[in-house]
């Protein structure tokens, strides 16, 4: 793969800010999903609980300067999108994605649902693979998802009978799942935890809970991840283009206003 002139070495070896992480998700969202009944001004895009016909939620991310400051941020979240979800869904979620940054590196929550089935999956997304993901903040997280997922499943009960005004909070079976493979590459790249977890993203809207991101050890992993970086640059200068929200403070480290 020839280089690319307009991917040069500083954006090459760009860390992923919390703003370049929500901007490119809205772009996935405008992007990947077909929004149903939306009568708002604004672009549906710009709010991750509008309803669609995918039944997926991308949540902002949520950051902090460690992991109790993530775990402050995560489970309000949480909280607002069950709560704005009731009432304006016509059918709970199937997909809940929830991104988040510490000062280690970009990483995923992913939840899918099977109403029917009364079962749930939570992934657990390290791009280092297996492992990698932090046990305590595993555990800390664990529990508020498992009960915004019972949560959503009881909404959803009443919404498909009629006859049950308030449905008992029913047993939802939770598995677990973590990212086998380091896709980043422990040791020798501290940089592309963002692009990998925005692909991701992309990955589990378009069906797949299998990652499109070869290994860190293949040999055309290094061109992947320029391609995905190079598409990523595309939007993010669409939006310092165009958008006066976009500001930058003085330690560097961009900011979106909104």
């Amino acid at each position: 793969m020839k280089p690319n002139p307009y991917v040069d070495a500083a954006e090459r070896s760009r860390v992923y800010s919390t703003a370049d992480v929500t901007c490119l998700l809205r772009d996935v969202r405008n992007r990947f999903l077909t929004f149903v009944h939306h009568r708002s001004k604004a672009t549906p895009g710009d709010s991750p609980l509008v309803e669609n016909e995918q039944l997926a939620v991308v949540l902002d991310p949520c950051h902090g300067e460690n992991v109790s400051h993530v775990l402050e941020s995560v489970a309000p979240t949480l909280r607002v999108c069950c709560r704005e979800l009731h009432g304006t869904w016509s059918t709970m979620p199937s997909t809940v994605l929830l991104p988040f940054y510490t000062p280690e590196r970009w990483r995923l929550v992913a939840a899918q649902m099977d109403y029917e089935k009364r079962s749930a999956i939570i992934f657990w997304i390290d791009p280092r693979g297996r492992g990698a993901f932090p046990r305590r903040l595993m555990d800390s997280i664990r529990f508020p998802l498992a009960n915004y997922i019972s949560e959503f499943t009881q909404i959803q009960c009443g919404l498909t009978n009629a006859h049950t005004t308030q449905p008992e909070r029913p047993f939802v079976m939770i598995n677990a799942r973590e990212l086998e493979e380091d896709i980043q590459g422990y040791g020798v790249n501290e940089i592309d935890s963002g692009p990998i977890v925005v692909q991701i993203v992309r990955d589990f809207i378009l069906g797949t809970s299998v990652p499109s991101i070869l290994p860190a050890c293949d040999p055309q992993h290094e061109d992947q991840m320029a391609e995905i970086r190079e598409a990523d640059l595309k939007v993010l200068k669409e939006v310092r283009l165009h958008n006066s929200d976009y500001i930058e403070r003085e330690n560097g480290e961009e900011l979106f206003i909104r």
